[in-house]
C-alpha cells in the first residue's frame, strides 16, 4: 500500500499508511521503509525522514548496513537538495553496489558537482560495479551541466559496452 501510494504521487497517505502500519504492532520490513523514504523524498519532509532512519536502525535496517535502504536515503537527501548528506550516507555504507553509485551520482549530477559524479563513476568502474542505464544518465547529465561535450560524448559511445 505504501509503495503504491508513493507510485501514484501520494506521499501523504504513503507516511499516513507508514505511520498505522508501526501503530498496529506491525514489523517494519525494507519494502515498507524504502516506500517511507520514497515518500519523504517527494514531500522534501527530513523530519520525517529521520524518524525512518531511527526506526531502520532499531529494525536492524540501518542505510550502513542495507544497501537498499542506504540507497533509498541517498536518493531523497539528494532530492531534498542534501547532497552533502547523501554522500555522508553513501559513504557510510559498507557494501556499494550498481544502486548507491547510481543514486550518488544522479544526485551529485543533479546539483551541478560533476566533477565528484565523475570521480565516483571512475571509483564505480574500478570496484568492477557494472553501470547501469541510470548511472549513465547521471554521467551525462553531469556532462551537460559542466559544458563537458567531449566528454559526455565519449561516455555515450562507450554506454553499450559497459552496461550491465
Amino acid at each position: 500500500m505504501i509503495t503504491g501510494y508513493v507510485q501514484n504521487a501520494k506521499p501523504k497517505e504513503a507516511l499516513k499508511m507508514f505511520e498505522m502500519m508501526r501503530d498496529a504492532g506491525v514489523r517494519t520490513d525494507e519494502v515498507a521503509l524504502v516506500g517511507g523514504i520514497s515518500a519523504c523524498a517527494q514531500l522534501v519532509a527530513e523530519k520525517h525522514a529521520q524518524w525512518i532512519c531511527d526506526i531502520a536502525d532499531k529494525e536492524g535496517l540501518s542505510p550502513v548496513t542495507n544497501v537498499v535502504v542506504g540507497s533509498a536515503f541517498i536518493d531523497m537527501y539528494s532530492k531534498c537538495g542534501r547532497v552533502e548528506e547523501a554522500y555522508r550516507v553513501f559513504e557510510s555504507m559498507k557494501v556499494k553496489n550498481v544502486f548507491s553509485y547510481s543514486s550518488m551520482i544522479v544526485g551529485f549530477a543533479m546539483h551541478g558537482k560533476a566533477d565528484a559524479a565523475m570521480k565516483l563513476f571512475y571509483e564505480m568502474v574500478e570496484t568492477e560495479t557494472k553501470p547501469n542505464r541510470v548511472t549513465f544518465v547521471g554521467v551525462l547529465t553531469a556532462c551537460s551541466h559542466a559544458g563537458m561535450v567531449q566528454q559526455g560524448q565519449f561516455y555515450y559511445s562507450i554506454s553499450d559496452s559497459l552496461l550491465i
